[in-house]
């Protein structure tokens, strides 16, 4: 058995994080939240960012938001089957982003993750990296369905990822 989250509360949390890093964006960029377009959801893409970088035609970033409470561990958490039951592809892997947006809420720290990279390092090496299993249920505590996660150490990550790291 892995760890257990609620999925009301885990929903409910994640909101404060993401305004945090969508006012933090506003700083050079128009941000749009996409959480709650299915389109965008079906490509597992929560922001979009947009900059006019000659005046007349935004350029658009597409971004995933993954929210760690869990600072303290030397690991990205990389879901990439949601739903061992149905065998579907997880986040890490699904998402069509141009950046994994990886924040340490407790901290205020952001790691900005090329996805592309990180979903090729990840696969290459997914035979090396402890899996996690964490068990979504309801309510009132009825199971739903259990993710399974790699535990992929930050360190080794960063050394094979663009990561570029900011404080907010």
């Amino acid at each position: 058995m892995g760890n257990q989250y609620y999925f009301h509360d885990v929903d409910k949390s994640a909101r404060k994080p993401t305004e945090d890093i969508m006012e933090w964006l506003k700083q050079w960029y128009t941000v749009i939240n996409v959480e709650d377009d299915k389109t965008w959801r079906q490509r597992d893409v929560d922001l979009l960012a947009l900059q006019s970088l000659d005046g007349k035609f935004p350029t658009c970033t597409k971004l995933e938001i993954k929210v760690d409470k869990y600072h303290g561990t030397p690991n990205y958490c990389c879901e990439i089957i949601s739903n061992t039951s149905k065998n579907s592809i997880g986040c890490w892997y699904q998402t069509q982003s141009d950046y994994i947006v990886y924040y340490f809420p407790n901290i205020r720290e952001l790691h900005l993750i090329n996805t592309k990279q990180a979903q090729e390092y990840v696969k290459a090496n997914e035979s090396k990296f402890k899996n996690l299993n964490v068990d979504t249920t309801g309510r009132n505590g009825e199971y739903w369905y259990s993710t399974l996660n790699k535990l992929v150490p930050r360190k080794e990550m960063q050394k094979h990822v663009d990561v570029k790291i900011f404080k907010i």
